[in-house]
């Protein structure tokens, strides 16, 4: 199954941690920074919606 919820989850506040570092320290502008965490939500929300397709499955 690849990647596992927590190893996932791990990976993605990490992710946070590094692009809200990069934007205090001025590595990145403002629209870099909204880029960046949009891509890390859309990652979590397929995630989630994985997640609850994988659960829906045992009520068909």
């Amino acid at each position: 199954m690849g990647e596992t919820k927590a190893s996932l989850n791990e990976e993605l506040v990490e992710a946070f941690y590094f692009v809200v570092s990069d934007f205090k320290v001025g590595l990145i502008d403002d629209e870099t920074l909204k880029e960046r965490l949009f891509r890390i939500a859309e990652r979590y929300e397929r995630n989630r919606d994985r997640d609850a397709s994988e659960k829906q499955k045992g009520l068909f």
